[in-house]
């Protein structure tokens, strides 16, 4: 599956801190399609309805956990080629693995900051959100100021 921009961002996480602390870095980088859910089985119903450009879900949910959510919407026509990313404080590499092998892009491990989201995701950020440091040289932000030589 070739990355694609994305647009819209569908959040799985069944704790509310982490969910609106990835909704506050999401908003501050300039995306304004954001979705959420609590849990997995809540996810794949509105998914169905509306898909996303990118999930990002919690690995460790009550009912449908994320790895089981990644492997629905793996197994379902219309969400095939969502990209899916899953939010963990796992970090045995047979998990990360089984993650891999079930179709997710990658993972994203917690306790995370807008920088670490900004390092796994950028390069999949529109080009007019992207961070000036993920941007070739020579194009930055319109919103952000050049630095200037002090004078003097």
């Amino acid at each position: 599956m070739k990355d694609k921009t994305i647009q819209s961002i569908f959040l799985v996480d069944d704790d509310a801190v982490s969910r609106k602390k990835l909704v506050r870095i999401f908003q501050r980088l300039g995306f304004g399609q954001i979705r959420e859910a609590e849990q997995g089985d809540e996810a794949l119903k509105l998914l169905k309805e509306q898909p996303a450009d990118l999930v990002m879900a919690d690995w460790h949910m009550p009912g449908l956990t994320g790895l089981d959510l990644l492997k629905a919407i793996r197994g379902e026509a219309s969400l095939k080629d969502t990209l899916v990313y899953l939010v963990t404080v796992e970090s045995r590499q047979a998990q990360i693995v089984a993650a891999i092998q079930a179709g997710a892009q990658g993972y994203i491990m917690k306790p995370f900051s807008q920088e670490s989201i900004i390092q796994k995701l950028g390069h999949l950020f529109p080009e007019d959100m992207k961070p000036a440091e993920l941007k070739p040289e020579g194009q930055a932000n319109e919103n952000q100021s050049t630095p200037t030589a002090p004078v003097g």
